[in-house]
């Protein structure tokens, strides 16, 4: 059994509830919650299901377990690139649907090209961009509507968040 969401707030009330239940029966008490450090779905014992993830948790479990990953990764299946946009800071990021259209010039603030993770492992930042609510707004928008639009960009962009 697998609980999937996109909202990890969700994930995580959902894996807390069902915490608390299992200890009112024998019957899940094997259970172990899936640890941080598990990349692949082979390495997925028993005691770990339910698992309850994320959909981006699940693309990646399922990715580090082909046998030709689309995102690179390092031999324990750890990422070797971070992927920008796609931290729960970010997704917790709520835009400004007050905010008036500014022409105030947006510069976006990058952490150095590499970083070390707990693992020891150096990560590069993929190049691919991840489309945040920021890339949108600053760089597709503007493209987009040409500077002819009296749509705010934040409600075109929380429609397109609500598929």
């Amino acid at each position: 059994q697998v609980f999937v969401t996109k909202n990890h707030v969700l994930c995580q009330e959902v894996l807390k509830n069902f915490i608390e239940l299992s200890k009112s029966t024998k019957a899940t008490g094997h259970f172990r919650p899936l640890e941080p450090t598990l990349y692949k779905l082979q390495d997925i014992k028993d005691e770990n299901f339910p698992l309850f993830l994320t959909s981006q948790q699940f693309l990646l479990l399922i990715d580090a377990s082909l046998p030709d990953p689309f995102f690179p990764r390092n031999e324990d299946g750890s990422l070797k690139r971070t992927i920008v946009g796609w931290s729960v800071q970010e997704d917790m990021t709520i835009p400004d649907l007050g905010a008036e259209d500014e022409e105030e010039e947006y510069e976006v603030e990058f952490l150095d090209d590499e970083c070390t993770n707990a693992e020891g492992h150096t990560k590069e930042f993929d190049p691919r961009t991840f489309v945040t609510y920021e890339v949108f707004a600053w760089d597709l928008w503007p493209k987009m509507v040409k500077g002819k639009s009296h749509f705010n960009p934040a409600l075109v962009w929380k429609e397109i968040k609500s598929f």
